[in-house]
């Protein structure tokens, strides 16, 4: 199974970042030399950045207003890809160049529903997790018992426990077997 790659472009709340924000963009460890970097585009996964002139005051464009005005650029661009961003800290900055020191309350709400979205799907692929182990407990107990041929859910049950998404272990199996091995002889 291939495993997804951590996403790096992210700021300081691990949330990805986004087309016209400004970054404080530094090496990880290294929080005294920070450049400013405006985002300009995202293509195929590469963030595309343009620098900033801080020294410089922040522009109107008529054609694209901004509340704040649009900062002014060095002309330096550059780009970065998932690997790449790895080395580096991203660090969300306001309209002054300041470092944001949290999440307004709109951004925390989307987060903790997205948060929630995830774990309601986490909780669902556990439930037809349980729900198919459960069965499988039931076949094997089953086949133990001498209602079903023991050699169809051989492979199964072998494959299921090598398994490592599984939380089912040989103990388990072992304990169904001695059990219906006690129910067996009180029956007869």
């Amino acid at each position: 199974m291939v495993k997804r790659l951590k996403n790096y472009l992210v700021d300081q709340f691990d949330e990805q970042l986004r087309i016209g924000q400004c970054y404080g963009v530094h090496l990880n460890g290294d929080q005294t030399r920070a450049t400013v970097w405006m985002v300009v585009d995202f293509v195929r996964g590469t963030a595309y950045m343009a620098e900033v002139d801080t020294t410089k005051p922040r522009v109107m464009d008529p054609k694209n207003p901004r509340p704040d005005g649009w900062p002014s650029m060095t002309g330096k661009a550059t780009r970065y890809t998932n690997l790449t961003a790895g080395l580096l800290s991203f660090v969300r900055l306001d309209s002054e160049y300041r470092e944001v020191a949290q999440l307004a309350q709109p951004a925390k709400a989307e987060r903790a529903k997205n948060l929630r979205r995830g774990l309601a799907a986490i909780a669902k692929e556990a439930s037809a997790l349980r729900s198919k182990q459960r069965r499988l407990m039931q076949e094997v107990a089953l086949a133990l018992e001498g209602s079903v041929d023991p050699t169809d859910l051989g492979d199964m049950v072998a494959t299921f426990i090598r398994d490592d998404s599984s939380h089912v272990t040989v103990d388990e199996f072992v304990r169904v077997y001695s059990e219906s091995l006690e129910r067996s002889e009180v029956e007869e």
